[in-house]
């Protein structure tokens, strides 16, 4: 299956996850190795421009579609999660979700949640530590024209 980030073109070859792990995010700690990415490409659009100021925008994004195997991930629901996860900013209850699943299930690829922006949608979060990283595959990096009435 196939999941899309959308950002600035010089992050579109990371497959680290230097940026949750540098910054943390709403499922992961500082010092955790996360690459978020989303079920569609309007769903990445729309978290990536819910985290965007016109002060700071870079005109230079792509979309970088992942092939993952969805089999590998466990999916959370709104119901297992913890009360007021969707707040803003996030809990530290809702960041040790993938902090303590990477570090306790190594061989399960990532976690699939809920959107705060629209939680019946979803978000893969992709463990680049995961025993099963090798299968995830970069199938396209496609340069994308912001349109910038999405945030002003």
């Amino acid at each position: 299956m196939q999941v899309y980030r959308l950002g600035p073109k010089r992050f579109a070859p990371d497959l680290e996850g230097i940026g949750a792990k540098k910054f943390g995010g709403r499922w992961n700690h500082v010092d955790t190795a996360c690459i978020y990415a989303s079920a569609n490409k309007s769903l990445s659009m729309l978290e990536y421009s819910a985290h965007l100021s016109l002060a700071i925008f870079k005109p230079d994004l792509v979309f970088t579609t992942y092939e993952v195997n969805g089999k590998d991930f466990l999916q959370l629901d709104v119901k297992d999660l913890p009360k007021n996860w969707n707040n803003i900013p996030a809990l530290k209850s809702t960041m040790d979700i993938a902090t303590d699943h990477f570090k306790n299930k190594p061989d399960s690829l990532g976690l699939i949640v809920p959107s705060i922006i629209i939680p019946d949608e979803f978000n893969y979060l992709i463990n680049p530590l995961s025993s099963k990283f090798s299968s995830v595959k970069v199938v396209s990096v496609i340069d994308h024209a912001f349109d910038i009435r999405v945030i002003s």
